[in-house]
């Protein structure tokens, strides 16, 4: 008989199911956080993956567009969280959440400049800039050689659940740590 573990190797904290490893774990629920969206996970553990995905769709976005590039990018953190998660696992290899939104958005970005590119035309993740033109945003990079510390909580009436999540940016907008 072959020993399996069950608990998340990544926080130890509770039993490994696909809900906590892409929502509820700590490492999961930093990764949310410090995207471009700052996806705020509610902290119940009773909420199925399903569930939250579904309730994406309740944000205020202006557009069909919008909402397309939000679920599409929740999409890529999901498969960046499932790797990161393969890469611990198989590979002993470790990562902190800010290098899944980094990796994230270079899928992301690259993905996307591929949709709107003629077919054939190679395009590469390095040639594009990070645009925030399609989401409205109110955020602002801090000053060259500054490093920001944002903040957020939330509270839901209906879930009956409260969240607290902190990121810090370098000055050109990358994450350096983010905690939920």
């Amino acid at each position: 008989m072959i020993p399996v573990e069950l608990m998340c190797r990544r926080c130890g904290k509770e039993v490994e199911t696909i809900e906590h490893v892409l929502l509820y774990c700590s490492f999961a629920s930093a990764a949310w956080f410090g995207s471009r969206y700052s996806f705020l996970v509610p902290q119940s553990n009773n909420l199925k993956f399903h569930q939250w995905l579904q309730s994406l769709s309740f944000i205020p976005l202006v557009s069909k567009a919008e909402s397309r590039l939000v679920f599409s990018y929740a999409a890529f953190m999901c498969w960046r969280l499932r790797m990161a998660r393969n890469n611990l696992y198989f590979e002993n290899i470790d990562c902190l959440p800010s290098d899944v939104i980094t990796r994230v958005e270079r899928s992301w970005i690259e993905f996307h400049g591929a949709l709107s590119r003629p077919l054939g035309k190679p395009v590469m993740a390095d040639s594009f800039a990070v645009s925030h033109s399609t989401v409205i945003t109110t955020w602002s990079l801090p000053l060259t050689g500054f490093i920001k510390l944002n903040g957020d909580a939330a509270a839901s009436d209906i879930l009956g659940t409260q969240g607290l999540s902190f990121i810090l940016r370098y000055s050109v907008g990358s994450p350096l740590r983010a905690v939920s």
